[in-house]
């Protein structure tokens, strides 16, 4: 029978599991399905994050879309810091929500976050069974609580081996 950690970490690695493929399944649909288009960095916006208080910049994008409409909006998902005022990135978005476009110029931008997540589930699930695998060692004889001071002590110096 495993364990209580076993389990407990079999059911979070499969959840992060789940969760890592369900993520990539959807970044796979949008590559696959939607839309191409060219987008240029316009500027670059101050955003102060909740987390550390400071202010961080991010990229605001403009692409036009099949129809002609234009759309711009601010990416807030990893990017290279090698990004300028004027680049061009490619990006895929669904035609009937194009204000939420994915940037598609590289695989890792797409596919990074879901692979990371899943190696952390797989993490988990290998501790796992490193758990269910391990000896837990032979169960320990129980000195007779009824017993004497003397005799517990010389009982304990038999099971270590000294006279």
């Amino acid at each position: 029978m495993p364990s209580f950690p076993a389990l407990l970490l079999n059911a979070i690695g499969l959840a992060i599991l789940f969760v890592a493929g369900w993520w990539g399944f959807g970044n796979y649909r949008v590559d696959t399905r939607g839309l191409r288009a060219t987008g240029t960095v316009v500027e670059f916006v101050p955003y102060m994050t909740d987390s550390d208080q400071r202010e961080h910049y991010i990229p605001k994008f403009r692409f036009v879309t099949a129809t002609g409409q234009t759309v711009e909006f601010l990416y807030h998902q990893m990017l290279p810091d090698s990004l300028a005022a004027g680049d061009t990135v490619s990006l895929s978005y669904d035609p009937s929500n194009p204000e939420g476009p994915w940037i598609t110029g590289s695989p890792m931008l797409l596919y990074f976050g879901p692979i990371f997540v899943g190696a952390f589930g797989l993490l988990l699930l290998g501790a796992a069974a490193l758990t269910n695998v391990m000896p837990r060692g032979a169960p320990r004889e129980r000195l007779d609580p009824r017993a004497s001071f003397e005799q517990r002590a010389a009982e304990l110096r038999r099971r270590a081996g000294k006279p």
